[in-house]
């Protein structure tokens, strides 16, 4: 199930309104539920920090996660930001804040950055040499006379 949240600042009622849908996989979108914020408590909570904005958009009813509620910050400054004229409504989708979260490239620590496909980086020690393995040599005859011996026991 994929979610979308719709934000709307209703300034006639000086409201900001947060409906929560839900994507089947018919791709239609179905009303899960929908809340009015007073608009005064949402601008309070933007002057305190994204963290208290998170706390009044987040109900026991609703709660996104809070890579999505992040986003949902992000929009909520759109909507009472300095540009509020332009902007009246915007929706964060879940899904894709989750896969850019999720596939977001990282910087790796390659202590050894030669071109060559060798792990250079495992100590000398730890690494086992072809003869320290002990690989059943088939050529060792005296475990096949062990074997013929024991196989006669048993025949007597």
């Amino acid at each position: 199930m994929k979610y979308r949240y719709v934000l709307t600042r209703d300034d006639s009622k000086n409201k900001l309104i947060i409906s929560e849908f839900a994507r089947g996989v018919d791709e239609h979108l179905s009303i899960m539920g929908s809340r009015e914020v007073d608009g005064e408590a949402i601008e309070a909570a933007l002057s305190q920090g994204k963290m208290a904005v998170v706390d009044i958009l987040r109900t026991h009813g609703m709660y996104p996660p809070e890579n999505v509620a992040m986003d949902m910050v992000d929009l909520v400054n759109q909507l009472y930001g300095p540009n509020r004229e332009e902007v009246k409504e915007g929706y964060v989708d879940e899904i894709d804040v989750i896969v850019e979260e999720t596939f977001k490239a990282e910087d790796v620590d390659d202590s050894d950055d030669d071109d060559d496909d060798v792990d250079d980086d495992m100590p000398e020690e730890d690494i086992l040499e072809s003869d320290d393995l002990d690989l059943g040599d088939s050529s060792d005859d005296s475990a096949d006379d062990n074997d013929d011996d024991s196989d006669d026991d048993v025949l007597d």
